[in-house]
């Protein structure tokens, strides 16, 4: 906002501005020292006669007054000489016109605060007195500028901002060891020292930690409260972290935040989170929208840990302060190799991919060590650390399962690069391709920064979206980017080169499940693509749009977006993205069970593959759908032809012992299912089981779910009790490693209630329809009107309470439902159709 008007000062002083002008204000006021100036002369105005001010020459205590160095929100800072020990002080004195008894308490407290640590890295605190009405801190003078005022004096190196940073935070860490919170870190209270160490300062803020409350004195907790009554909101909202911004108590994590957006602001020239308003700023935070950099200056390590410590949940962040610095502490290596883009990227866009005038080919590749940071042990470690810490019974299997997959990645992404830097390839080509690399880097870089905020949901579905989720490197090779249509200008290029970024970004949240940050970023490429005018990438932010909306199930919306993304792909010439639409079109319809226009499509999707050079993971995803597609027609034949064409491209892939292979054979298996071949479709899920507890271990979700469909095999088989083992079993899976409330749990009890009212016991039949129908419910998930069905289903053929006798939960293997038992429609469960495993 701008500088307050005469109104706007005259609500601030009177206390009845609104709450919302009131935190813009506040902010405003935070760095403009004129509009402090003119609310403070206001405030003297109201208040009558005022203190006379400190000039050279006066005495405080035994100090002698040089000059007024500067002034802050609580005081004014003076150069003194302190005759005693022949050394110059800063001396601090609370501002003339905040003379309230709250107002020197603060003051106090900072100087207490200060006073008790004694490190390098914070402000020493030699004496704190009085002056009539006024309270007075002697410190140590640091002769230099605050690091607000540092960075922006000169450019500064990337090293030059960390070590400051990292000698501040190693200030921070000392108060929080001596049980202090500052509650106000921010560029203006860190000192840059001309001799270059640093120093905390102002701890003005901060406060006794909550262990030592039982010491705290009646007049502190009354001046507590006086804080929480008048709804002061402490610190600087800029810099706060979101439990501040909620008035919710701060500790050693909050000051954590508060360094990371300081770090972030100093690093890349902008804070880590948009918002104008403190409520805007909240929003941003705590949807996790980190504004991507431009320009890659830490580690992939040091760049994990800061977006770390910038997490809306204090326990996400780091336990202390650390493990942030020593991220920090790491440099970049000068080899490069194996990589990925976990750190912040200097792509070759702006240059790149739809130059009209492509850099020289040692330009372009003399760019490696600029756009890549290594895929560390240290990044490794701290993905596999938070797998196993929010799921304990599958995370380290998982963890396996996806660094795996991103360090075979970015091995052959290398090597592909490599190939591109030294291949026969003209300039132009060259640089499209080297670009069209980086932007995978983005892509694989937005997906590890998301794991290392995972939760149990989130390690379930990486083990089985990573592979098959991460670019394609050999997509960059292919002959199709050269018939592309270059861009009309600079502007054009590089407006098409962020939407470029910003479709990466969105397709990493989407397999993450991020759908909020996906659909903002897809939206974002949308806006940007279109202004660019370019055709191919106005088709790639409508098509990862289109996905987006697929993922929770808004089918009109993603195949109208599809529709739009297909028409500019094919008229851009880009078919492998026209094919990659066709395929989510064909996929879309077939699960709203409009078989025959979806296989209609599939020739469509076939010829564009052939003009893209048939790539063989698009291939394999076009078979799988079109089998699940036929499946759902009825053309039984038809779906096993497509489904083992699949498989032998997952085998010429590599892929039969990954997720993909597993998928294939899940629904080879419904198949055989449908076909009657009951003992074929039990091989194929056992098969199906075996991979995935090959690679994930026997207590991932993913393999409750391979036992849910032999229970459903087994029962129409007849082998009743070993179909409620297996279900029992997928059941005891969920709950261990998704919790008891998952949608999951749901659907396995679910198909339990079938087996249970097919053997007579309604009651038990009821129970467990009814606890599906609260964990659906509370899920907000489509599948309650499923089970609420099955339990009207019931309710109506056996309103009574009744229960069968204890027998009847006994049948033998050979046991045959009862008649009165058959499943109607309204039984809808995998136990009975199973779902498809679409690609």
């Amino acid at each position: 906002m701008g500088c307050l008007d005469d109104v706007e000062v005259l609500e601030l002083v009177s206390g009845v501005m609104p709450a919302a002008d009131l935190s813009r204000a506040d902010a405003h006021l935070d760095g403009c020292e004129d509009c402090r100036s003119l609310v403070a002369s206001v405030v003297r105005a109201r208040r009558g006669p005022e203190m006379v001010e400190l000039v050279a020459g006066d005495r405080v205590g035994r100090f002698m007054i040089e000059e007024r160095r500067a002034s802050g929100a609580m005081g004014v800072v003076f150069t003194a000489r302190d005759p005693e020990l022949g050394r110059r002080v800063a001396i601090k004195v609370l501002r003339p016109e905040l003379r309230s008894i709250e107002a020197r308490a603060r003051l106090l407290r900072e100087a207490q605060a200060m006073a008790s640590v004694a490190h390098p890295n914070v402000v020493a605190v030699y004496e704190v007195g009085t002056l009539g009405e006024q309270v007075f801190i002697a410190m140590e003078l640091v002769e230099g500028a605050t690091l607000r005022s540092f960075i922006a004096s000169a450019p500064r190196t990337t090293e030059t901002i960390l070590d400051a940073l990292v000698q501040a935070g190693r200030g921070l860490a000392a108060a929080h060891a001596a049980g202090l919170v500052h509650r106000d870190f921010k560029p203006d209270n860190v000192l840059v020292a001309s001799d270059g160490r640093v120093r905390v300062t102002d701890f003005g803020l901060a406060s006794a930690p909550l262990a030592l409350a039982s010491d705290v004195t009646a007049a502190e907790e009354s001046d507590d409260l006086v804080h929480t009554r008048t709804g002061t909101l402490l610190g600087t909202p800029a810099y706060m972290a979101p439990e501040q911004l909620a008035g919710e108590p701060a500790d050693a994590r909050s000051d954590q935040f508060a360094f990371a957006v300081t770090l972030f602001e100093a690093l890349y020239g902008q804070r880590p989170f948009a918002g104008a308003t403190v409520s805007e700023l909240a929003v941003s935070i705590r949807a996790r929208a980190v504004r991507t950099p431009r320009a890659r200056r830490v580690t992939a390590a040091a760049y994990a840990a800061l977006v770390k410590a910038l997490a809306p949940a204090p326990s996400a962040r780091h336990e202390e302060m650390g493990a942030l610095l020593a991220a920090l502490a790491e440099r970049p290596r000068r080899r490069v190799a194996p990589w990925v883009a976990v750190g912040a990227l200097v792509l070759a866009g702006a240059g790149g991919f739809w130059a009209s005038r492509a850099e020289p080919r040692t330009s372009i590749c003399a760019k490696l060590p600029e756009t890549a940071t290594t895929w560390s042990d240290a990044a490794r470690d701290e993905i596999a650390a938070r797998f196993v810490r929010v799921a304990p019974t599958f995370g380290a299997a998982a963890a396996r399962e996806v660094t795996g997959a991103m360090d075979r990645w970015a091995v052959e992404n290398e090597r592909v690069r490599a190939q591109v830097c030294t291949g026969e390839a003209d300039a132009e080509m060259q640089a499209r391709r080297v670009a069209c690399l980086d932007l995978g880097m983005v892509e694989v870089r937005t997906l590890a920064l998301g794991l290392l905020d995972a939760n149990a949901d989130d390690v379930a579905r990486a083990a089985e979206l990573t592979s098959g989720s991460l670019p394609d490197p050999h997509a960059c090779t292919s002959s199709a980017l050269g018939r592309e249509p270059a861009v009309k200008d600079s502007r054009a290029r590089e407006d098409s080169f962020d939407a470029r970024v910003s479709i990466a970004t969105a397709r990493s949240k989407l397999t993450l499940n991020d759908l909020a940050g996906a659909q903002r970023d897809a939206e974002q490429g949308v806006a940007i693509a279109r202004k660019s005018e370019h055709l191919p990438t106005v088709g790639a932010a409508l098509l990862v749009s289109a996905e987006v909306a697929r993922a929770p199930g808004n089918a009109d919306e993603a195949l109208a977006l599809a529709r739009e993304a297909l028409f500019a792909l094919e008229e851009g010439r880009d078919d492998r993205g026209a094919a990659r639409a066709w395929i989510l079109m064909i996929t879309v319809e077939g699960s709203r069970a409009r078989y025959d226009r979806a296989s209609e499509w599939a020739g469509f999707a076939t010829a564009a593959l052939a003009r893209a050079g048939h790539p063989a993971s698009l291939e394999a995803d076009l078979d799988e759908a079109v089998g699940v597609i036929e499946l759902g027609r009825g053309n039984v034949a038809a779906a096993g032809d497509a489904l083992a064409r699949a498989l032998e491209q997952t085998r010429a892939l590599g892929e039969e012992k990954g997720a993909r292979g597993a998928r294939v054979l899940t629904n080879l298996g419904n198949v055989l299912r449908a076909r009657g071949e009951l003992a074929g479709a039990l091989q194929r899920h056992t098969e199906a089981l075996a991979i995935d507890e090959a690679r994930l271990g026997n207590e991932h979700p993913q393999t409750a779910r391979h036992h849910h469909n032999l229970a459903g095999v087994l029962k129409a088989q007849g082998r009743i009790d070993e179909a409620v083992v297996e279900y029992e079993r997928a059941l005891a899976i969920k709950r261990a490693g998704l919790g008891n409330d998952h949608p999951e749990v749901a659907l396995t009890l679910n198909s339990l209630g079938i087996v249970a009212e097919e053997r007579g016991d309604r009651e038990k039949a009821r129970a467990l329809y009814r606890e599906a129908v609260r964990i659906y419910t509370a899920a907000h998930h489509e599948q309650r009107l499923v089970v609420e069905k099955n339990l009207a289903a019931l309710e109506a053929a056996a309103p009574a309470a009744s229960s069968a006798p204890p027998g009847a939960l006994r049948a033998t293997p050979s046991a045959k439902p009862a008649p009165t038992a058959k499943p109607t429609a309204t039984h809808a469960s995998p136990g009975y159709m199973p779902a498809p495993a679409w690609p």
